[in-house]
């Protein structure tokens, strides 16, 4: 199932309704650690977050320090490498995705993030907050035979199993248009 939502409250409501005991849960944008703890008194096997800011990394090592199943990547979602060290710790899959990137900004580099993530990681489950895809969804008329079914977390139809092919270049697209100054390197 793909879970879309705008409201943080209910991200986090939906986030741990999703996550299962002894799941492997990713978690994309974890700030500074509300939704983290909620999903770790889930009892999942590992959780692994990935962030490259400061306040989070604090946050997380925090958390770490408290849970032997937590483990923090520093690292921005939208390089290659930040996704092979996650495989390296998930051995390659996850349970859950979850991707909380900005609230609203931004839903080209949300849903970017999702398709590559999601592909790769083949969750049973996604989440993402991002008030532009919601936005969008509202406003789409579906037609053509489209229909809407939720038989797996992550875009199937769109891609074959394994690590999607050209997926390092897919991902260093980004820095042909993603502004480096809002990171905090």
């Amino acid at each position: 199932m793909i879970v879309l939502v705008n409201d943080v409250k209910a991200y986090r409501r939906e986030l741990t309704g999703l996550v299962r005991e002894g799941d492997v849960v990713v978690e994309i944008g974890p700030h500074r650690g509300a939704a983290t703890r909620m999903v770790l008194r889930k009892e999942p096997e590992l959780v692994v977050t990935v962030d490259y800011g400061e306040d989070a990394a604090e946050a997380m090592r925090e958390l770490e320090r408290e849970h032997d199943n937590l483990v923090h990547v520093e690292g921005d979602a939208r390089d290659y490498e930040t996704l092979e060290n996650v495989l390296s710790v998930t051995e390659g899959g996850c349970d859950v995705l979850a991707i909380d990137m900005g609230g609203g900004a931004f839903p080209d580099t949300v849903f970017k993030v999702f398709y590559t993530w999601g592909v790769t990681l083949r969750p049973r489950d996604s989440i993402v907050r991002n008030a532009g895809l919601c936005e969008f969804v509202q406003k789409v008329t579906l037609i053509d035979g489209v229909r809407v079914r939720a038989d797996s977390g992550f875009l199937s139809d769109a891609s074959p199993p394994g690590i999607p092919g050209r997926i390092k270049e897919k991902l260093e697209e980004f820095d042909m248009w993603r502004d480096r100054s809002l990171r905090e390197d």
